[in-house]
């Protein structure tokens, strides 16, 4: 390997150091509460998990169900239900807002997005004559 080989990959080396280092910088610290996936099924068992909803999402067009239990809503509001507590979440970590025990206030605006989200599978498996979304063709759903 001759010399100038040897500066350039130095100099590479470097240089990907430097991003490395750059990248760690600006990383958000990681939320101490996970993402909203849809609750396990043994969660949705909980009398508990059947919360009231209490929004209509801003971009639901349909029939409003506030008021009613998340069992009983289809599956494309409960989906967008979800993505509003998503939003709600975000905002509440955004402003570190914390419940009276100094609990972060975005866990159970997450914990409603996943009931939610649990809610819509459980329904579309019992309910296979369902309204298809958008969201779901774009994602490939199996008939």
């Amino acid at each position: 390997m001759s010399d100038l080989q040897l500066s350039l990959l130095q100099s590479i080396d470097a240089s990907l150091k430097a991003l490395l280092q750059l990248a760690e910088q600006r990383r958000a610290p990681a939320s101490p509460v996970r993402a909203a996936g849809p609750a396990a099924d043994v969660d949705l068992d909980d009398p508990y998990a059947d919360e009231v909803v209490k929004v209509k999402p801003r971009d639901w067009t349909g029939e409003d169900f506030k008021g009613q239990r998340l069992s009983t809503c289809p599956p494309a509001f409960l989906e967008a239900l979800a993505g509003v507590y998503d939003f709600f979440a975000k905002k509440n970590d955004d402003a570190g807002a914390l419940d009276t025990q100094g609990r972060p206030k975005s866990f159970y605006d997450r914990r409603t997005a996943a009931r939610a989200r649990a809610w819509a599978t459980r329904a579309r498996a019992t309910q296979p004559d369902a309204p298809v979304t958008a969201d779901e063709v774009a994602w490939g759903r199996s008939w």
